[in-house]
C-alpha cells in the first residue's frame, strides 16, 4: 500500500486528504494505462491524471497488484484499505496512515532525518521531478489545480531544467547559425567534420547543438 500511495501522490501531484478521500471508482483500469479521477472539492476545480507504465517506478504493475488484492465483493468504496497478511480488509486508511508514508520511504532509503519527511511532501515532490523534466508553467498548473501560476513558476524557474539552460546560455553552449541562402544548393561543414547539404531554395535555416 506504501508504494501504491506514493506512486498515486506522485503521478497526480496529491494532496493527503485526495489520498484519503479516493474513492475505487475514481481509479479506472483502461490496460495499458491507470486513468485516476480527483473529484472537485470546495476550493478546487476536478481534474485527472494518467498512470503509464515506466522504468523507475513499475508504476503499472504496482497499480494493477493492488487492485488485485482487493476483495471482489467489498462494499466500501475507499480506494486505499488496510492490508492484513497481504490481502485488503474493510478498513480504511486514515490520514496518519498517509502522513508517515514519505518518511518510511526515507527511512528505507537511508536520508537524513527521515522523520521530517511528511505527508505533505508527495505534491511538492511531483512538481519538482515535472519541472525538472522540463514541464512547463501551464502543464504544472493542470497537473496539480494550482490556480496561481507563482508557486508553479516557482518550481520552474528553481527546476534543475532551468538552471542547465542558464548555465548553456551563459556559458555560451547553445550557440546557434543562421544560414540564409537563395542558391538552389548549399553545403556547409561544421568544425567536427559534420556535412549538412541539400537542394534549397530562399530557406532560412537556425541550427543549433543538441542539448
Amino acid at each position: 500500500m506504501i508504494k501504491v500511495a506514493f506512486v498515486m501522490g506522485v503521478f497526480g501531484a496529491c494532496r493527503r486528504d485526495e489520498l484519503v478521500k479516493m474513492k475505487r471508482s475514481d481509479v479506472r483500469d483502461m490496460g495499458e494505462h491507470i486513468l485516476v479521477n480527483i473529484p472537485a472539492s470546495k476550493n478546487d476545480k476536478p481534474r485527472s491524471f494518467m498512470i503509464i507504465e515506466d522504468n523507475e517506478m513499475d508504476a503499472l504493475r504496482l497499480i494493477h497488484s493492488y487492485i488485485f488484492r482487493r476483495p471482489l465483493h467489498e462494499t466500501n468504496d475507499r480506494f486505499f484499505l488496510c492490508l492484513r497478511g497481504g490481502r485488503c480488509i474493510a478498513q480504511p486508511v486514515g490520514k496518519n496512515t498517509i502522513r508517515v508514508i514519505p518518511s518510511k520511504i526515507a527511512t528505507f532509503l537511508g536520508l537524513p532525518d527521515a522523520k521530517s519527511y511528511a505527508g505533505h511532501c508527495l505534491r511538492p515532490t511531483a512538481a519538482t521531478l515535472h519541472a525538472d523534466a522540463g514541464g512547463s508553467v501551464l502543464n504544472l498548473k493542470q497537473l496539480g489545480g494550482w490556480k496561481s501560476s507563482t508557486v508553479a513558476e516557482g518550481y520552474v524557474d528553481d527546476s534543475e531544467c532551468s538552471k542547465r539552460k542558464n548555465a548553456r546560455l551563459v556559458s555560451g553552449v547553445n550557440k546557434s547559425v543562421d544560414i540564409k541562402t537563395s542558391s538552389q544548393f548549399s553545403s556547409v561543414t561544421d568544425s567536427k567534420g559534420v556535412n549538412f547539404s541539400g537542394h534549397f531554395t530562399n530557406c532560412t535555416f537556425e541550427i543549433k547543438q543538441k542539448e
